[in-house]
């Protein structure tokens, strides 16, 4: 069981665009996830004092083709 409990949290979150037609939702989920991903680089730089700057770019690059995508 502990092995499956992944996979369906993973199955959830993709299935919640489905679920919510509304953007507001969307929008949270898409913000908590992106602060847990800062919070994750946040929490390696104070705990073992290294600088992570791949969240940075991966999170710029992300930033830079969605943008490049709604034009």
């Amino acid at each position: 069981m502990s092995r499956a409990l992944p996979w369906i949290g993973g199955a959830a979150l993709v299935a919640l665009p489905f679920v919510y037609r509304s953007p507001y939702p969307l929008h949270i989920l898409v913000i908590i996830l992106i602060w847990s991903f800062a919070y994750t680089s946040w929490s390696v730089m104070g705990r073992f004092g290294l600088v992570s700057l791949g969240h940075g770019g991966l999170i710029g690059i992300g930033a830079y083709a969605t943008a490049l995508g709604l034009n």
